[in-house]
This record gives structure tokens, C-alpha cells and sequence, in this order.
């Protein structure tokens, strides 16, 4: 493989991570190789190194006869994710809970209801309970 060829697979890499990431991208969605490599300017067989990279990874599935598309989010792996977390910054707010104001207190227990009723619906928007789980961490902190 050319040194060019790699370069381009790690721009066409990078960019398709950092979309998926972001959220441009979100689970479900179908990946166009073709409409991938024409917004960055290379052809397709960059993208579909990427492609496979971020398959690898979990980040992709390719389906036959549909193509590849974002991986879609397990529920179950979200929230064994997510009680593992609150275990640990549980224990990293209890060290700092002495700073905390009552309306910082106040703030967290609404987001914290939020987060709750999000995550006893029947859909689960885990990029909200992510963005959601993060304010209510940045108040206490």
C-alpha cells in the first residue's frame, strides 16, 4: 500500500469516526461509500478501508445487499455501561459533595428526574442521557 493510499484511508478513517461520534452520523444510519468519498475528496477504496476499520471496531455493521451502516446501540450493554459508571462517580462526588451548593443540589435532581423518566421509557435517546448525564456531573463537580 502506497503511502498516499494510507493517507487517505486515515483521513476518510478519522472523519467517519469523528461523524459517528458526533452524532452526524447516528446508529442506523446507512454509510455511502461513494457520498463518504466524494464530501473527502477521495475515491472510494480509502473509505471502504475505513469502512472495515470501524467495523473492527464495533463502531460499523455491514449488512448484505444494504451495505455498511452505524452500529446500533445495545440497550443492555448502554446501561450495564451506565451503572458501572454511577458506581464510580458516585463515589467521586461523595469527595466533593462537602463544595456543593443547594442550587447546584437543586439542578442535579432535576436532570437526575430526567435522566430517570428517560431511562424507564420505551425509547431510550442515549445520546440525550449521555448529554443529560454529563451536565449533571459538570454541576456537582
Amino acid at each position: 500500500m502506497t503511502l498516499a493510499a494510507t493517507s487517505k484511508s486515515q483521513l476518510a478513517y478519522e472523519a467517519v469516526r469523528e461523524s459517528i461520534q458526533n452524532g452526524r452520523f447516528g446508529p442506523g444510519q446507512r454509510l455511502v461509500l461513494e457520498a463518504i468519498g466524494n464530501e473527502l475528496g477521495v475515491s472510494v477504496v480509502p473509505v471502504r478501508e475505513a469502512i472495515r476499520r470501524l467495523e473492527a471496531e464495533g463502531l460499523v455493521t455491514f449488512e448484505r445487499n444494504v451495505g455498511a451502516r452505524v452500529a446500533r446501540i445495545d440497550p443492555r450493554e448502554f446501561f450495564v455501561t451506565v451503572e458501572a459508571l454511577s458506581y464510580v462517580e458516585g463515589a467521586a462526588i461523595s469527595l466533593g459533595a462537602k463544595l456543593v451548593t443547594p442550587e447546584a443540589i437543586s439542578e442535579a435532581r432535576s436532570i437526575n428526574a430526567q435522566m430517570r423518566e428517560m431511562a424507564t421509557s420505551d425509547h431510550l435517546d442515549a445520546q440525550e442521557f449521555s448529554r443529560l448525564n454529563e451536565r449533571f456531573h459538570r454541576i456537582l463537580s
